[in-house]
């Protein structure tokens, strides 16, 4: 087990080079010091564990167009995706709704 990374410059490069997103990710954001958002070619939202594994977390709002542009405060994320509708994910509860 490798020691934490605690800067986020750090844990961005980290990213970049490990394999976790192969379908390469459009947009990034934070979601909070450890975890980060990616909107992916693949059209998943994934939250990206960057504490400890650098493994994707978790594949959220998988069923939309590609993501353009994401946003992320506290719990929960705002995604823009290419079929022009906005998406909101709440990640304590689960629920999303569009509009």
């Amino acid at each position: 087990s490798r020691p934490p990374i605690k800067d986020k410059k750090q844990k961005s490069q980290a990213l970049a080079n490990s394999t976790h997103l192969d379908k390469g990710a459009n947009v990034i954001t934070w979601l909070d010091s450890d975890t980060l958002v990616a909107g992916c070619q693949d059209h998943a939202i994934k939250l990206v564990d960057l504490e400890k594994t650098f493994l994707i977390k978790q594949s959220i709002m998988t069923d939309f167009k590609l993501p353009t542009c994401i946003d992320s405060s506290s719990h929960l994320i705002l995604a823009g995706c290419e079929d022009s509708i906005l998406r909101l994910y709440d990640t304590r509860s689960g629920s999303k709704s569009a509009g």
